[in-house]
């Protein structure tokens, strides 16, 4: 079942056909992808399209609502072929565009989706649909196209916006994934910060300013919710760090316990769990990235 960022891309999709509620099986269709109930969502759009009284015009909203359906279950190809049969009946919109750019990364037709992704309105607003998009391509192993995204969203994020070091993380630590980041690059895009403001310590690890145990050696081990999630976050992006420089031995362990102790609603708890389950990832070690310092230890226990 695809969870989290396809989501975020896309649940407005549902939403957006609330207005046609006056038939039950449609109705019932809609309130189910709202619930994440796909199937009953499968079964209701299903019925409704049978359904000799339903007015023509919500026809098209029915297949985009089973479109989503199957999407969230996983079935690419069925999901494609709702898709085609609403843009048989109706033009592109930017919703559409969104929801279709969500079933070519379904497909793996990475080309496809950042186009439609690209003419969408989702890309039209501010950085946080492009955060949204570059974290589905990372889902998906697509660290190249993933870590252009974030370039882009960073270069219109403001410098003030909390969320900014976030964006540079993950463009980091795509970049790396990729075997393409260049350290003056990313120190071009982060501009003036203050090293010791949390989560910049995480930063210079990728700019090779800070080692491992730098970086850990300053975590507060107290148990307060400040403390934990800073090393919640410690051991995913560390992790990620480790992973690509082509040390998976050693990023597995701070990886399951990012997936397992990071707090329910840090965004590096999904993330953790989703690298966890990777199936064949196999990272290799990239040739642009600064040489491991010679007296680095091996990477402590899991930060808990």
């Amino acid at each position: 079942m695809i969870k989290g960022w396809t989501a975020v891309l896309i649940l407005a999709v549902s939403a957006g056909a609330a207005l046609a509620s006056g038939y039950d099986d449609f109705s019932r269709g809609i309130t189910a992808n709202q619930r994440d109930e796909s199937d009953a969502a499968i079964r209701a759009f299903t019925a409704a399209l049978a359904s000799p009284d339903l007015v023509k015009a919500y026809i098209p909203a029915a297949h985009r609502g089973l479109a989503f359906a199957y999407l969230q279950k996983g079935e690419c190809g069925k999901a494609k072929q709702e898709i085609d049969a609403y843009t048989a009946l109706r033009s592109l919109s930017h919703d559409i565009l969104g929801l279709r750019a969500a079933v070519d990364l379904c497909l793996k037709d990475v080309a496809a989706a950042q186009r439609d992704f690209d003419a969408s309105l989702f890309a039209k607003s501010t950085w946080g649909g492009q955060y949204a998009f570059a974290g589905e391509l990372w889902r998906l192993g697509y660290f190249a196209e993933a870590s252009a995204n974030l370039e882009a969203a960073i270069g219109r994020s403001d410098a003030k916006d909390k969320m900014r070091p976030y964006l540079l993380l993950w463009y980091a630590l795509d970049a790396a994934r990729a075997g393409t980041l260049e350290p003056a690059r990313l120190a071009k895009l982060s501009g003036d910060y203050d090293g010791d403001d949390w989560p910049y310590p995480l930063l210079e690890l990728f700019l090779g300013k800070q080692t491992q145990a730098q970086v850990t050696g300053g975590l507060s081990k107290r148990d307060s919710d400040e403390a934990r999630g800073r090393r919640c976050e410690a051991n995913f992006y560390i992790g990620e760090w480790l992973l690509g420089r082509g040390r998976p031995d050693e990023a597995k362990p701070l990886i399951a316990a990012a997936a397992e102790q990071c707090p329910h609603d840090f965004i590096e708890r999904k993330a953790a769990a989703a690298e966890r389950d990777r199936s064949g990832a196999t990272p290799a070690a990239p040739a642009t990235q600064p040489a491991a310092p010679a007296a680095q230890p091996p990477h402590p226990l899991a930060l808990e």
